[in-house]
């Protein structure tokens, strides 16, 4: 089950994420690319870190 999640969101982001890294690239040009890619990893960061503490409180609970 997990496994199966886990490839249809990567399906599903390299769906939507390339094309739109691909304008936002032919629009603004190639630096804009990676900042914006920074952005999207430090909110994945954000969101991994939550859950982590999340969890970390029910195992301690």
């Amino acid at each position: 089950m997990a496994m199966g999640l886990y490839t249809a969101f990567l399906d599903v982001a390299m769906a939507i994420g390339s094309p739109a890294l691909g304008w936002v690239g032919g629009r603004v040009g190639l630096r804009a690319v990676f900042m914006v890619s920074a952005l999207i990893v430090a909110c994945t960061a954000g969101v991994a870190v939550q859950l982590l503490r999340k969890r970390n409180d029910r195992v301690a609970a």
